[in-house]
């Protein structure tokens, strides 16, 4: 990923004014604009300075150093002056009337000492007022009357353009869009090279373990609770003994039965009737072959045992209480001896219809 660098738009308002016998002083006003490479102003934030005076050309050396730490407006408006910060030199060894002198500026959006280059520029005639500090030999002569006023001279040229920030795409920062520095491939030199690629996407965490079954509730009852069985009722006396039961009679013995006769031998065939007679009688069939023996004879039934009188009926046992067969939904808890009934809701925690059961102590619980 590209780092991230901040411009700065670097405005001067330089004013020295001299008097005469008067002190020239050593310092004069540095204002600017703070932005970073957005262009977004950086406002109400502490900014770290460092100021060098480079002698000769812009990789000169540096005759003098300080360093600032200053409070950016609402604006993004700095302002301070050149000469007055905190350094271990003086403006006085900087010999301005020796030749090219030029401003570099450093700076730290953080408020610290972590500088970052914004730019460097060539000091132009107003510092060089400088100079007039400078002791001159010889006395000083006479007043010499006033001279005719001159005539204007020509405007002067444009001062050189200052040179640019480093754009935060220009990695090695030669001022020149080459091709490795267009990350994104979209023919363009912009903030958007300097987004960084995206990252990929994370692997799918593992499915968590299942979570243990609850318990299965109370199965709700059915059908009404069944009533106590009623006590049995005594058992009746035996009753008293009645007359003797007569005997029964000796059957019959069962007469055998007669053979069958012999079958008489077949009658001789006659003669063919005419064509569409009447067709004779059937002859009788012939006697079945022997399929069994005779039957035996039934033996005698043997006499029947004497019946006992018949005890009276005991009592009646009493009934035992109906089960439920069929309850009504409520939203009152019943009055009286009733231990449980059908709730619709309006008195269950869960506010669904179920049964609600009477404790022994009192009051009413869910099932």
């Amino acid at each position: 990923m590209k780092s991230m660098r901040f411009n700065i738009l670097i405005v001067f308002a330089i004013c020295i004014c001299t008097v005469a016998n008067a002190q020239v002083p050593q310092a004069f006003s540095y204002q600017a604009i703070a932005m970073d490479a957005s262009g977004a102003l950086v406002t109400n934030s502490p900014i770290g300075i460092q100021i060098s005076i480079l002698e000769g050309s812009v990789a000169g050396p540096a005759r003098y150093v300080e360093t600032h730490e200053v409070m950016s407006t609402d604006l993004g408006h700095i302002n301070l002056e050149v000469g007055r910060g905190n350094s271990t030199g003086s403006m006085g060894d900087v010999l301005f009337q020796d030749g090219d002198h030029f401003l570099n500026i450093s700076m730290d959006v953080n408020g610290g000492t972590d500088y970052t280059l914004v730019g460097t520029v060539q000091l132009l005639s107003v510092p060089f007022a400088l100079y007039g500090q400078v002791d001159l030999s010889g006395e000083k002569g006479p007043v010499g009357p006033a001279g005719v006023n001159g005539a204007n001279g020509l405007p002067g040229s444009d001062g050189l353009f200052g040179s640019s920030g480093i754009s935060c795409w220009d990695t090695n920062g030669n001022g020149i869009a080459d091709p490795s520095e267009d990350s994104n491939s979209d023919g363009l030199f912009d903030i958007n090279d300097c987004r960084g690629p995206v990252g990929f996407t994370g692997a799918i965490g593992a499915t968590g373990p299942s979570g243990p079954s609850g318990p299965t509730g109370l199965t709700g009852p059915i059908n009404g609770l069944q009533g106590p069985p009623g006590d049995p009722g005594p058992m009746g006396e035996p009753g008293l003994p009645g007359g003797p039961v007569g005997l029964e009679g000796e059957q019959g013995p069962i007469g055998l039965t007669g053979a069958t006769g012999a079958m008489g031998p077949p009658g001789p065939m006659g003669d063919q009737g005419p064509s569409g007679g009447i067709q004779g009688a059937t002859g009788p069939e012939g006697p079945p072959g022997p399929d069994k023996g005779d039957k035996g004879p039934t033996g005698p039934a043997g006499p029947a045992g004497a019946s006992s009188a018949t005890g009276p009926q005991g009592p009646k046992g009493e009934d035992g209480q109906n089960g439920l067969v069929r309850m009504e939904m409520t939203s009152q808890p019943p009055t009286g001896d009733s231990t449980f009934y059908l709730d619709d809701g309006t008195n269950r925690s869960d506010g669904r219809p179920g049964f609600r059961i009477k404790l022994s102590l009192g009051g009413w619980v869910d099932l």
